[in-house]
Parts: C-alpha cells; sequence; structure tokens
C-alpha cells in the first residue's frame, strides 16, 4: 500500500481524490460525483478507470516486482 500511496501522491489533485475516495475511504460512485461535481456516477466510473491505468503506468515505471516484495 505503501507504493500504491507514493504514486497517488504523485498524480494530479483530482486524480488523487478520486483513487483515495475509492480505495481508502470506500465511497460509492454517487457519493465520488457528488464530493467532486461530477455530473453523474458514469463519469465518476470513467475517471476511476482512467486513473487506475494511469497509477497503473506510475507504479510499473517506477517499482519493479521485487518492490512489493519487501
Amino acid at each position: 500500500a505503501r507504493i500504491i500511496n507514493e504514486c497517488i501522491h504523485q498524480m494530479g489533485e483530482t486524480c488523487r481524490k478520486v483513487l483515495m475516495y475509492y480505495y481508502f475511504d470506500g465511497l460509492s460512485m454517487q457519493d465520488i460525483a457528488d464530493k467532486l461535481g461530477f455530473a453523474n456516477t458514469n463519469t465518476a466510473k470513467t475517471k476511476i478507470y482512467k486513473f487506475k491505468q494511469k497509477l497503473d503506468e506510475l507504479v510499473k515505471s517506477q517499482y519493479t516486482e521485487k518492490d512489493f516484495l519487501d
């Protein structure tokens, strides 16, 4: 979780908030949409999907499998 957390903190503010609400706070799509002023839950879903991919790329570019085994 430390590595994921570090990578999330390197992302833009909206990105960071969406992922924190989703992963760490366990908020529903509706709650995320409401908190961030998105038009609807579909917007929240799309952003979560996009930001998760961005996070994946960030993690892969900075860490190797070995880092996760510590």
